[in-house]
């Protein structure tokens, strides 16, 4: 049973969403528990009480507490919740990276979208049942998710896993993390750095600033390189925002 919570203060339009989603999950077989908010702050009392949900999708204009906020203040409570903004509001689709959502879809596109959205949903469903990664630390291996990574510095001999909540050193080189992460949004930044691309907020010439406001040098070699997995991450965010 999938556990989907949605919140849009337009009662309607929380009802749209829920309909058109319940008809293409019954379609492909898959039962849900579909519950709808029409304020965030009650999502949020709810959330903080330490209820959870598969699949969160929430609107961005909303009084109060808007849906970005939401995200980035639920971000712990939300680390296995594939959280998705449905929104009209285009221009905000880059500061919403800050609460790294798995998709942003335009309101007025939903039902269009809907299918192929569904089938990404179900594979990263599948895909973060096993997707934890063992690093040598120390005398023991650390187990992580690659999405719980916000980027690797690599430090004379040592690497550095820098998550939201501590920094792990890790016995192993630079290329060999490079390798296990490739296929999970990272992209090298610099010779001695690699970042999640999911957590990228901002970019320019010579430096990138992630969510949390760390900023990593760009190297002149791998500003390209950056630049194109940037514009994809934002592209598979909402498809129609970016030519």
């Amino acid at each position: 049973m999938i556990q989907i919570a949605i919140c849009d203060d337009e009662e309607i339009a929380g009802k749209y969403i829920a309909a058109e989603l319940e008809q293409e999950l019954c379609r492909r077989s898959l039962c849900c528990s579909i519950h709808t908010y029409t304020n965030s702050q009650e999502l949020y009392s709810v959330l903080t009480s330490g209820v959870q949900y598969d699949i969160l999708f929430a609107d961005i204009d909303m009084p109060e507490l808007d849906g970005i906020r939401l995200g980035v203040e639920l971000r712990e409570c939300l680390l296995d919740t594939i959280l998705i903004y449905v929104s009209s509001r285009k221009d905000l689709v880059f500061e919403a990276f800050q609460a790294q959502p798995f998709r942003f879809v335009r309101k007025e596109l939903f039902q269009t979208a809907l299918p192929t959205l569904v089938t990404e949903i179900i594979d990263e469903m599948q895909r973060r049942s096993g997707e934890k990664i063992s690093f040598p630390s120390g005398n023991s291996t650390v187990m992580l998710r690659p999405r719980d990574i916000l980027y690797v510095e690599s430090f004379k001999k040592t690497q550095i896993l820098h998550t939201p909540s501590q920094d792990i050193a890790v016995q192993s080189s630079f290329q060999k993390i490079m390798a296990q992460l490739k296929d999970y949004g990272f992209v090298q930044a610099h010779k001695s750095f690699y970042v999640n691309c999911h957590c990228i907020f901002s970019l320019n010439r010579t430096t990138l600033e992630l969510d949390n406001h760390t900023t990593i040098p760009i190297g002149r070699a791998y500003l390209q390189g950056v630049r194109d997995m940037f514009r994809l991450y934002a592209m598979k965010k909402d498809p129609s925002v970016l030519p």
